[in-house]
């Protein structure tokens, strides 16, 4: 069905550029791939919070020292942008409810997304616009949304960028590089992407800057918390290019062809967190830090917590599991390696939050 209206859609209006069609393939309404939950063992992918209720434990860590550090405000909101279906903010929430029942108390949870939650003592909005009386004090966090959000693809060729987009010809999709109409986008690729060589491919999403604004419009003070596979532009070191990072899954096999099982297929790449801190900077907010989610975690008691399993009751099968799910968290080559990136807002006091600690 999906591959009907794409090809009537292209028929109808030319080509789309890859941000449409990325966005019919994930968020067509009954149709689309987020349409279903397809997280956890039994889909294609895990995030942190289906791993072990341990990130979810050491984020809401990190929460209370920040709202320690801005003097307690009540209520401190929790803006967590595409927290569906809730596990996240779950975990977060009985580890508060255990170590520190005041700041549960003070503490609001909204989560904003599209998708249905299934945590219901949290407040769910599809958008930043059913918001009332913003700003507010607190966090915006985001654990791997970026890199899901529909974007636009560009090819570096002998002649300069050129845009992929989707065409279909004879009864099939296939890629079509065109010209760049937008003055501004060349621009951007031009100062952040110009020395990459030939044939590399990249994802640029023109929203970054619209999400940058949402997460100032919603607090008057605070700090955003940025979660996500990705690296530096320009991305080059020792003669090795680490572009064309864009992939799908599919049964938790990773191939990078969008353009078979449409609808069937997640996306995602991954996200250059230097021109993300340009967004963030340029509306407003002041970058702290950078860790990896190795470093964070650790930085934060991951080895108490491995230690309590350790010497806990537990039969010893549930240790072991326990044990893997959790250092699954901290693999230098999986989860671990994961950016976690700090921004702050109208905070004048000299910072220092632990999971950003340099060791």
């Amino acid at each position: 069905m999906l591959e009907k209206i794409l090809a009537e859609k292209i028929h109808s209006s030319g080509p789309v550029n890859f941000s449409e069609f990325m966005n019919l393939a994930l968020y067509k309404k009954e149709l689309g791939y987020y349409s279903t939950n397809r997280i956890g063992e039994k889909g294609d992918f895990i995030t942190s919070p289906h791993v072990h209720p341990l990130f979810g434990s050491l984020i809401g860590k990190q929460l209370i020292q920040i709202w320690e550090f801005m003097d307690k405000p009540n209520p401190f909101y929790i803006f967590e942008f595409g927290g569906a279906p809730g596990t996240l903010a779950k975990d977060l929430i009985n580890y508060c409810s255990t170590n520190n029942p005041t700041f549960l108390k003070q503490m609001k949870y909204v989560i904003i997304d599209s998708s249905p939650v299934t945590e219901k003592k949290i407040l769910h909005i599809n958008s930043v616009k059913e918001l009332k009386e913003i700003p507010k004090i607190g966090c915006v966090i985001s654990n791997e949304l970026i890199d899901s959000l529909p974007t636009r693809r560009f090819q570096k060729t002998t002649n300069g960028f050129k845009e992929i987009f989707i065409d279909f010809i004879e009864e099939k999709f296939q890629f079509k590089l065109l010209e760049i109409t937008d003055k501004k986008i060349l621009k951007t690729l031009l100062n952040n992407y110009e020395n990459i060589p030939s044939e590399s491919k990249i994802e640029f999403n023109e929203n970054l800057p619209k999400l940058a604004n949402d997460f100032y419009k919603i607090l008057d003070q605070g700090f955003v918390i940025t979660i996500d596979y990705g690296f530096n532009s320009p991305n080059i070191e020792n003669n090795q290019i680490y572009y064309n990072s864009f992939r799908c899954y599919y049964n938790h096999n990773s191939d990078q062809n969008p353009l078979t099982d449409i609808g069937k297929k997640d996306m995602t790449y991954d996200i250059d967190f230097n021109l993300w801190n340009k967004n963030l900077t340029a509306v407003g907010f002041d970058y702290y830090k950078s860790v990896n989610q190795s470093n964070f975690l650790i930085n934060l008691g991951f080895k108490n917590f491995l230690n309590q399993i350790r010497e806990s009751n537990l039969p010893e099968n549930q240790k072991n599991l326990n044990r893997k799910a959790m250092l699954d968290l901290i693999k230098p080559n999986g989860l671990g390696r994961f950016t976690v990136q700090a921004h702050s807002k109208n905070i004048e006091k000299k910072i220092h939050l632990d999971g950003f600690s340099i060791k």
